[in-house]
């Protein structure tokens, strides 16, 4: 079985003001970190990431993984 994703739920109870619009428009991100409530019985997850909002990242508050992670995304279209 596919198993829960812990530190993420951890993540976002952390900050779950931040995802009050997300909690308003029906969309529960945190019973989305354990697949079995998405799909009972997954045996294994594909993870597709798009960026909604590129301007969210600055171009200082990173350092080298955000350029790679732009770096790729720009690439890729």
């Amino acid at each position: 079985m596919a198993v829960p994703f812990d530190s993420q739920r951890a993540y976002l109870e952390e900050r779950r003001e931040e995802y009050g619009w997300a909690i308003r428009s029906g969309l529960d991100m945190i019973a989305g970190t354990d697949p079995q409530t998405i799909l009972p019985g997954a045996k294994s997850i594909v993870v597709v990431i798009e960026p909604y909002f590129r301007e969210a990242f600055l171009s200082d508050s990173a350092g080298r993984v955000r350029e790679e992670i732009v770096a790729a995304l720009e690439e890729s279209g």
